[in-house]
């Protein structure tokens, strides 16, 4: 041990190189394994000088910080350390006061605020972090000093503000959220985005100021990235069945951006009213508007199906409207493959289990040239179909048995969909189906095997001589 002390300071003292940065690194960390507390005072005298702050190097900075932190609990220090000049120490320091400081202490706050204009990007997300953890949300101090970042000079530091009044802002605040509509007008998309993020989590539901400026901000223009942010956050202020709203997050459906139609689609179920016959005929023209790019009118689909669906008592008369124009376009084989396969599974979400004109209007389906329309076609089946279902049992095992001449049987998940199918709705102890379940145990596809062992227990009757036997070599084959 004498002889690890005699090394450590010529060690220590060795010129600064990455390439003896492991070296030193490692054996401060055997020394102080040894020693555990009793760390003599050679040791904690030549330690600092180890860890010295050296540009760039994070794993150093962490020990000289984390050493201050956890042997002295001095938060002093550690605030000294938010001004130093390497940023490494500045985001150890960060990271170590939110962990460490009392809730609402002055100095903490007032240095974890200076660090939200930290060139750094690392300290600068750390200090916002820090601040929501040793701050109470509405924190006035906290709030005046972040809406004055709001016109910072530098784009970073504002949009590191906006970022985080949404977490230390009480919901309805007038000046914050007065600040962050104004935040919109920024030239920066970067800091547009944060104001839209924190108005949906402060503004109360129903603001007309902030739906107004959203909805402007929706028109305007802007990035994808901006668009799906106002969706996003009118899906959390605005009214539930406000009808702009929804016209204009409607309109967002022909947007050539795949992510911006998604946030529109994922907002209008929080804000469409199923009973709105002005919406349904809205989605319903979208659906059959053969100008409308073809990811617009299968969204119109989609969202049919789930606005539809997630209604509760609604008029029969609508949900017959619905479901036959949706079962119309999904049958109609010129049309786009995309708008049909919504459309089926659209289906799928209004559609009770069992309603058995709707299902025979599928069956169809289940050949169609497209392979999509085909697969929607089969899961179909498998959550509306009734069980003995006879018409769909026979235009799936050509499927499964290659008897239909189709390609069908080289698609393992083509496979799969219809052996999950043949589960749901073949009577039990239909021959025919056990035969062709049986014979998939040896598919090439694991998929398919494992569908096949558990549509064999819902087909098959309790102590089936056959299905037992071959069930059991099939374990044997699969544990040889």
């Amino acid at each position: 041990l004498s002889k690890g002390f005699l090394a450590c300071p010529a060690l220590l003292g060795l010129k600064w190189s990455w390439q003896w940065h492991h070296a030193r690194t490692c054996s401060m960390t055997c020394l102080g394994d040894m020693l555990g507390d009793e760390l003599t005072k050679e040791i904690q005298a030549v330690l600092p000088e180890c860890l010295s702050p050296v540009s760039d190097n994070v794993d150093v900075q962490a020990r000289h910080v984390q050493h201050s932190a956890h042997s002295s609990g001095n938060v002093q220090q550690l605030l000294e350390k938010l001004a130093d000049g390497d940023s490494g120490v500045r985001w150890e320091a960060t990271k170590a006061l939110g962990q460490l400081a009392t809730k609402d202490d002055a100095l903490v706050v007032s240095g974890l605020l200076g660090r939200i204009a930290d060139p750094s990007r690392l300290v600068r997300n750390d200090a916002v972090e820090a601040l929501v953890q040793v701050s109470e949300r509405g924190n006035g101090t906290v709030v005046v000093s972040l809406l004055e970042l709001l016109v910072h000079e530098t784009w970073y530091v504002r949009e590191a503000a906006a970022r985080t009044l949404g977490r230390a802002t009480s919901r309805g605040d007038a000046r914050a959220i007065t600040g962050l509509v104004r935040v919109l007008q920024d030239q920066r998309d970067e800091v547009v985005q944060s104001a839209l993020s924190s108005l949906g989590m402060i503004a109360r539901r129903g603001d007309s100021t902030v739906v107004d400026a959203l909805l402007e901000q929706l028109g305007s223009g802007g990035s994808w990235l901006t668009k799906s942010a106002t969706a996003s956050a009118l899906a959390q202020v605005a009214e539930f069945g406000e009808e702009r709203v929804v016209s204009a997050l409607l309109e967002k459906l022909n947007e050539p951006h795949e992510e911006v139609r998604r946030a529109a689609m994922a907002a209008l179920p929080q804000l469409a009213d199923a009973s709105d016959r002005h919406l349904i005929d809205l989605l319903i023209d979208t659906l059959a508007c053969t100008s409308s790019i073809p990811d617009a009118r299968a969204a119109a689909a989609s969202l049919l199906g789930k606005v539809v669906g997630d209604a509760h008592g609604l008029g029969r008369g609508i949900s017959t409207i619905v479901v036959s124009a949706l079962l119309m376009h999904a049958r109609n084989a010129s049309e786009n493959w995309l708008v049909r396969r919504a459309c089926v599974d659209a289906l799928t979400q209004i559609v009770p289990k069992g309603q058995v004109d709707i299902v025979h209007g599928l069956i169809p389906l289940a050949h169609d040239e497209d392979t999509g329309v085909r697969q929607a076609a089969i899961e179909a089946f498998t959550l509306l179909a009734p069980r003995g279902h006879e018409d769909i049992v026979r235009s799936l095992l050509p499927i499964l048995d290659g008897s239909g001449g189709s390609d069908d049987e080289k698609l393992p998940f083509m496979r799969k969909a219809a052996v999950e199918a043949l589960g749901a709705v073949a009577k039990v102890g239909d021959a025919r189906v056990v035969q062709v379940l049986l014979a998939r145990l040896n598919d090439p596809s694991d998929g398919v095997r494992e569908a096949a062992g558990e549509a064999l227990k819902r087909v098959s009757e309790a102590g089936d001589d056959a299905v037992l036997e071959a069930l059991l070599a099939e374990l044997m084959q699969d544990e040889g």
